[in-house]
């Protein structure tokens, strides 16, 4: 199943037996139904910055940015914490090259994804965006909607987080660029096996392309028995 959880996505999570400690292990910058799948490997040089006092390198902040941004879209910024990421790497680079960072959520096909970061950002921190951030903001149609939508749920709910349902599935979507990248989050997401699906019917490795007809049906079961739920 190992390889399997590979091959499924860009992360690995490892649980503390007894405790609630929790460690993700990436070996992708963006989720593969999110976006193109962006491995260490594919940074150029100049997107790594080399720190000789410390143990090892760490990414620029212009890529830092739009990982942060395709992180916190992906989960709906259900942590409060990453939006004070995004907020505190602002403050931190008043000199971002915006050149750079809008070049690198183009290339990953994240820009959408980059303007919903920064504009959930400033609303919910009233940070000031820097004339760069906030033009591609203004330019972007889909974050006025999308961010008065989530602004609502923790509204009503502070402590809201986001479950697997159709309002997950509504903003996800919402936040994808064009057909192409709404296609591929359509298809990942119904289709393709996920950790959840072998962990809640576990079979042997040989059975693992069960899988693929498993899901759609686990999903459809999961929807009728959330809408037959009393409200």
């Amino acid at each position: 199943i190992a390889a399997h959880v590979v091959r499924a996505g860009g992360a690995y999570v490892l649980q503390h037996p007894r405790e609630k400690f929790q460690i993700d292990l990436f070996w992708s910058l963006t989720s593969r139904h999110i976006a193109r799948p962006i491995s260490y490997d594919d940074l150029a040089p100049s997107s790594v910055d080399t720190h000789a006092s410390a143990a090892g390198n760490e990414l620029a902040a212009e890529i830092l940015l739009v990982s942060l941004c395709v992180h916190g879209v992906k989960h709906l910024w259900a942590r409060h914490a990453w939006t004070a990421d995004v907020a505190a790497l602002l403050a931190r680079y008043p000199n971002l090259d915006w050149g750079l960072t809008i070049a690198t959520a183009r290339r990953w096909g994240v820009v959408r994804m980059l303007a919903l970061g920064l504009a959930w950002t400033s609303r919910f921190t009233e940070f000031p965006l820097p004339p760069p951030a906030d033009a591609l903001v203004q330019a972007e149609p889909a974050v006025n909607p999308w961010c008065g939508q989530l602004a609502r749920q923790f509204t009503i709910d502070p402590a809201w987080q986001p479950r697997d349902d159709l309002f997950r599935l509504r903003m996800q979507l919402a936040a994808c660029e064009g057909i192409r990248g709404r296609w591929r989050y359509l298809t990942w997401r119904l289709l393709a096996p996920s950790p959840n699906d072998w962990r809640e019917m576990p079979l042997p490795d040989a059975c693992f392309p069960l899988y693929y007809l498993i899901r759609p049906l686990r999903l459809m079961h999961r929807a009728l028995r959330t809408a037959a739920a009393p409200q």
